[in-house]
């Protein structure tokens, strides 16, 4: 006889108990008769991260009693599984509780709290203090929850005693690269400790987290023997010959029961789209919204913003509006229509140009400068949200994260939005997705990727003449976030940009939320303060 184990990787709604116990106990159900023991990932009860919900009585209770329903509903259920939540015991603890059989077999609460980049918690949680481990016939099984994996005193203290396995499970948020850096720690832990360890992670978007999956299981020897699917539910099985966990080979199932190969990790590309999408689809769904309204201007940003939500919403969903003003090309417009026509959507279009000559006879401007430039984005901003009220859709921002980052957007504007999916994109990683999307199927217009980037607010007006090249701009704010070294770079453009990058402080604070898909984004990640005398960066 074997022993199975389930990583059942899923994508629970925050705060939606109901859902999530349904999503639970579906996923539980379908392994029973195939798995001694199903792992859910951190706080999949309530959803990750609850934040502030930590605070209120009423869904701490409500989440215990999610664990007695799942206590009672585990009565006509042969396996056991591990599932996460928060627990109220002389303070708040991030738990994980072992049930089966109808009973609640063990807590263990999580020792290693993160208090840095997108986490906090420090604010909601108390340390646990000890270990925990428990036996399912002959197995010897130690759970850790996240952070744990990563302290190297925790997951010592976790091993000290004999065990064939440890389950960790995780609420471990994307960036781009991320998974390497995971995979290479539980590798090296393999080996050093002779312990196979099975990660399993959340998948799902939450406002501007996006959890990818791709939950795994290492052998003792540091072979990767499983990997499940990137930003998808999954039910990875592993199993092992009884009373030889620690040496012979693991076989990893797919649900029913069938071989399974190792799920390849999305290329760069492939991976940051797939993190969009799933934002999208999950920031969308999640509240409420079936359709989108796009203002679509001919340029790179609202073009890829339109061939995404296509790809997710499906392009009967998505509405773009055209709303050319006195200085919009024509061939600004051509490219609008065929960009509609590649993806599928329907293109509206309704001319500023007299709303534009009305504010200013109101307003008495006679003169063209960065004010008169604005309103006309502002009005294009009026206009969209309108639309958005009217019909309930759900406005797309297309501003991008080179554009956040120095402050070339308008806010009321081009900024505007209720969910902003290219956010912590880079102007240059734009055009590189653009291509992707298109070597898969052609959405984007070639004019449209290889048109020199423009806001069309003043008469030949470019981007890279108001900034500076795109590809030196990306670069110089990109090791700047991570605080890398600028030495390379020109001291006259590190300056101009540093400046920039002070003085957007308060769009960037106003803009609305995003993925995020680099290691600092403008978030969570970023907490500086709008009013500041300090200069010197670096």
């Amino acid at each position: 006889m074997a022993f199975n184990l389930t990583l059942a990787q899923i994508n629970p709604k925050l705060g939606d108990i109901d859902r999530n116990l349904e999503l639970i106990l579906s996923s539980w159900q379908r392994c029973d008769n195939v798995s001694h023991l199903v792992a859910f990932p951190e706080l999949s009860v309530c959803g990750y991260p609850p934040e502030d919900l930590l605070l209120k009585k009423g869904f701490l209770k409500r989440c215990e009693e999610a664990l007695d329903e799942l206590v009672s509903a585990s009565r006509e259920l042969k396996s056991h599984a591990i599932v996460g939540l928060p627990i109220e015991q002389n303070g708040v603890f991030n738990a994980c509780a072992l049930l089966g059989q109808g009973r609640l077999r063990g807590l263990y609460f999580k020792r290693a709290l993160p208090n840095y980049s997108v986490f906090d918690e420090f604010r909601y949680f108390r340390k646990g203090k000890e270990a925990f481990s428990f036996s399912i016939g002959s197995f010897r099984i130690g759970v850790l929850i996240c952070e744990d994996l990563w302290d190297r005193e925790v997951f010592s203290s976790s091993v000290a005693k004999a065990l064939d396995a440890i389950v960790v499970i995780n609420a471990s948020p994307f960036f781009e690269g991320k998974q390497p850096v995971r995979e290479n720690l539980v590798k090296g832990l393999s080996k050093e400790f002779g312990l196979n360890i099975a990660y399993v992670n959340l998948v799902g978007g939450q406002d501007e987290l996006v959890f990818d999956g791709r939950s795994f299981v290492f052998s003792m020897d540091g072979e990767l023997i499983a990997r499940a699917r990137a930003f998808e539910e999954d039910l990875l099985t592993v199993s092992i010959p009884e009373g030889k966990f620690r040496s012979a080979p693991m076989r990893a199932f797919s649900l029913p029961v069938a071989p399974r190969r190792i799920e390849k990790s999305p290329e760069s590309d492939e991976e940051l789209l797939g993190a969009i999408e799933l934002s999208l689809k999950d920031y969308s769904g999640k509240n409420g919204f079936e359709r989108v309204v796009i203002g679509v201007s001919g340029g790179i940003d609202s073009a890829l913003v339109c061939a995404v939500s296509c790809r997710v919403l499906g392009p009967q969903n998505v509405l773009g509006v055209f709303m050319p003003s006195l200085f919009t090309s024509k061939e600004s417009k051509e490219l609008s229509y065929e960009l509609s026509k590649l993806c599928g959507f329907e293109l509206r279009e309704i001319e500023i140009s007299n709303l534009y000559s009305e504010f200013l006879k109101l307003l008495g401007s006679q003169e063209l400068s960065l004010a008169e430039e604005n309103l006309q984005s502002r009005i294009r901003a009026c206009l969209l949200y309108f639309i958005s009220n009217k019909e309930g859709r759900l406005l797309l921002s297309t501003s991008n994260k080179s554009e956040l980052g120095v402050g070339y957007s308008t806010i009321g504007g081009d900024m505007s939005g209720g969910f902003a999916p290219i956010k912590d994109l880079y102007k240059t990683r734009v055009y590189s997705l653009a291509n992707y999307i298109n070597s898969k199927q052609r959405m984007i217009p070639e004019g449209i990727i290889s048109r020199p980037p423009s806001a069309e607010l003043r008469p030949m007006q470019k981007d890279e003449d108001d900034l500076m090249p795109y590809e030196t701009l990306d670069k110089i704010l990109d090791r700047f976030l991570e605080d890398a070294s600028l030495s390379e770079f020109d001291t006259n453009k590190v300056n101009k940009l540093l400046k920039m990058l002070k003085r957007a402080e308060f769009k960037r604070k106003q803009a609305p939320i995003g993925p995020k898909l680099t290691k600092v984004s403008f978030g969570k990640d970023w907490r500086m303060p709008i009013t500041s005398g300090f200069e010197r960066w670096i």
